[in-house]
C-alpha cells in the first residue's frame, strides 16, 4: 500500500473527522506530508529543512526519515509512552497486581490480569489510528512499543489509595473533617464513587428524617447517627450491630431500602446465615468492599460460627477471605451493619461483649395498612419512595453531621428507653440459660420432651421471675434459643422410652421436636 493517501481518502478523513474551525490535525499533517514528500522526491529542497517542516504538524511523538524514495515513520518511545500515559491513568501497585484506572471519577479496580495491559494496547492502537498511523506500522514494531509501554505504565508504584478523611458522592469529593466539597481529582486515589449527591444546605434532615421520626421517634437520632456513620471508612469509633425492630408492614423496609440505595454497588444486604453458611467465602469476599449491610430481615437462628463473625466485624478484627478463583486475604471490616426485625430478635447471650456491640430500636409506628383510608393515602403520598430517593442527599448531609459527633464520643446517643430494651433483649437470653441449668435434666434414652411441652414449662418459670405474659418470647424464639445452645431437635417424630416417663411427655407417642437428651424435671 502506498505511504500517501490520495485526494478522495482525504476528503473522506477529513469530512469524518471536521472540528470547530479549520481541518483536522492528522489531515493537516498528511497533506503536507503528501507535499513534502513530493518535493523530495523532486529533490526541490535540504531533506533536513523540509523534514523540520513536517515536525511542525507532526504529533511529538512522531519522526521521520527519507531514504529510497519515500518518507518513513520514525516513532519516539519516550515520547509516545508521554502521550499514552496522558490518554489512559492506570496504576499497578503491589498489593494489588491486578492495577486500577481513573474513570475521570474515582480509581477503578480491574478483575482480570488481562485486562490493564490490554487497555493500555487499546489506547496504543486508538493513537496511532487518530494519525492514521496504525496500519503502516509493522507488527514487529508494535510488539516493541507494547512491550515498552506495559515495561513502564505498569511498574508497580508505592501509592496509597483510599484517604480515611476522603469520600466520592456524584456531586464531588466530601472532606468528612471539613465538609467541604472539590471537584473529582485523580490524585486523591479514591477507589470508590458513591450513586447520590450530598448537600449541606440545612441541617434538619429533611423528608427522610421526618419519615425516620414517625417509625423511631427519638430514637430517630440514633439511626441517623449510625447512618451517617456508614459514610466514614473506619469502623473503629464506634463498634455496633443496629436492629430496628418493630410490627410488620410499617415501612421499616422502605426507609432501609431507601437508605441502602445511597451506597449503589458498595452497599450490600448479606445475612449472618450466609456469611456463615456453605458459601461464606463468596459472601466474606462481598463484604470486604461494602460501606453498608442494610437488611430487612433478621437471621432468625445464627449459628455458632455466625456468631463468631458478628464478634469480629463489632470489635473490628481481622476476618479472613477465600473468594474463588483468587488468592486469600484478610481485611477490617468497615461495612456498618443495620437490621430490620419483626418480633424475632435473634439470641444472643449476655455478655459484656454484645451488651457494648447491639443496639434494639423501637419502630412502634403502626401498620401502613390499619391506618383510616384517607390517612393511609395522604401518608403514602407524602412519603412515596421517589420522593424518599430524591430527598436523600439531604438526608446524606445532616447524618454525616451526627455521626461526626456521634464518633467524636465513640458512642451512639443511647436513650434510657434503648439502653434497657437491649439489656432485656439480652437478659431474656440469660434466662433461657438458667431454665436449661435448672429445669432441663440429662434421660437414659435419646428421644426426650417436645419443644412445645418445654415451652409450656418455660413460661410459668419466666412469670416466676416477674416477666408479663407479653414480655415472654415467642415459641419460634425459644426453639431458635434452644437450638443455639446446642441443643439438638428431632425433626422427625419420635418416641421416648419408659424409663424416662417422669420427664418426657408422652413418652410411647410418636411426637414430633423432641429433644435430643433432654427432659424436663417439672418437679424442681
Amino acid at each position: 500500500m502506498n505511504e500517501l493517501f490520495n485526494e478522495e481518502e482525504l476528503k473522506e478523513i477529513s469530512d469524518n473527522n471536521q472540528i470547530n474551525q479549520g481541518k483536522p490535525a492528522q489531515v493537516i499533517y498528511w497533506e503536507r506530508r503528501k507535499g513534502i514528500e513530493q518535493r523530495l522526491q523532486e529533490d526541490e529542497a535540504d531533506t533536513a529543512q523540509l523534514l523540520d517542516e513536517l515536525k511542525d504538524v507532526s504529533p511529538k511523538w512522531l519522526g521521520h526519515s527519507f531514504y529510497k524514495g519515500k518518507l518513513h515513520h520514525l516513532i519516539d518511545y519516550e515520547k509516545f509512552l508521554k502521550r499514552i500515559s496522558e490518554r489512559i491513568h492506570v496504576i499497578v501497585t503491589d498489593k494489588n497486581p491486578l492495577g486500577y484506572h481513573y474513570t475521570g471519577k474515582y480509581w477503578q479496580s480491574y478483575t482480570k490480569a488481562s485486562q490493564i495491559t490490554q487497555a493500555v494496547k487499546n489506547e496504543v492502537i486508538f493513537e496511532l489510528s487518530d494519525w492514521l498511523i496504525y496500519e503502516k506500522v509493522s507488527n514487529g514494531d508494535l510488539s516493541k512499543i507494547y512491550a515498552y509501554m506495559y515495561a513502564y505504565m505498569l511498574e508497580p508504584k508505592a501509592v496509597k489509595f483510599d484517604n480515611q478523611e476522603l469520600v466520592n458522592f456524584k456531586n464531588g469529593t466530601l472532606n468528612l473533617t471539613t465538609f467541604e466539597m472539590k471537584p473529582f481529582d485523580k490524585k486523591d486515589y479514591l477507589t470508590t464513587m458513591l450513586p447520590t449527591d450530598v448537600v449541606f444546605k440545612n441541617n434538619d434532615g429533611g423528608l427522610i428524617k421526618e419519615y425516620a421520626r414517625h417509625l423511631l421517634g427519638d430514637e430517630e437520632k440514633i439511626l441517623s447517627e449510625w447512618f451517617g456513620y456508614m459514610f466514614f471508612k473506619d469502623a473503629s469509633d464506634i463498634n455496633a450491630i443496629v436492629f430496628m425492630q418493630g410490627v410488620g408492614g410499617n415501612g421499616k423496609s422502605t426507609l432501609l431500602k431507601t437508605l441502602l440505595e445511597s451506597f449503589g454497588d458498595f452497599g450490600s444486604s448479606i445475612a449472618f446465615s450466609q456469611l456463615s453458611g456453605k458459601d461464606s467465602d463468596r459472601f466474606v469476599n462481598q463484604l470486604s468492599t461494602s460501606y453498608a449491610n442494610i437488611l430487612t430481615e433478621s437471621d432468625a437462628q445464627i449459628n455458632n460460627d455466625g456468631m463468631t463473625l458478628i464478634k469480629k466485624i463489632s470489635s473490628g478484627d481481622p476476618i479472613t477471605a477465600n473468594p474463588k478463583g483468587k488468592d486469600t486475604f484478610t481485611y477490617t471490616p468497615r461495612a456498618k451493619f443495620l437490621i430490620s426485625v419483626n418480633y424475632r430478635l435473634p439470641v444472643f447471650e449476655d455478655s459484656k461483649e454484645y451488651q457494648r456491640r447491639l443496639v434494639l430500636l423501637s419502630a412502634d409506628a403502626q401498620s401502613i395498612d390499619t391506618m383510616p383510608d384517607d390517612k393511609r393515602t395522604a401518608f403514602l403520598e407524602k412519603f412515596d419512595k421517589d420522593k424518599l430517593k430524591r430527598a436523600l442527599p439531604e438526608y446524606i448531609g445532616y447524618a454525616i453531621k451526627l455521626a461526626k459527633q456521634a464518633m467524636a464520643k465513640k458512642q451512639l446517643s443511647l436513650l434510657p428507653s434503648t439502653k434497657a430494651r437491649i439489656a432485656d433483649w439480652l437478659k431474656s437470653d440469660d434466662y433461657i440459660s438458667q431454665f436449661i441449668d435448672e429445669c432441663l435434666v440429662e434421660i437414659t434414652g435419646t428421644n426426650g420432651a417436645t419443644v412445645k411441652y418445654v415451652y409450656d414449662q418455660f413460661r410459668p418459670f419466666m412469670i416466676e421471675q416477674g416477666f408479663g405474659d407479653m414480655d415472654i418470647i415467642s415459641f419460634t424464639q425459644f426453639r431458635n434459643a434452644l437450638l443455639s445452645k446446642g441443643i439438638a431437635i428431632a425433626t422427625l417424630p419420635t418416641r421416648g422410652v419408659e424409663k424416662d416417663k417422669e420427664v418426657v411427655n408422652d413418652f410411647n407417642n410418636s411426637k414430633k421436636s423432641r429433644l435430643k437428651g433432654k427432659g424436663v424435671n417439672k418437679y424442681l
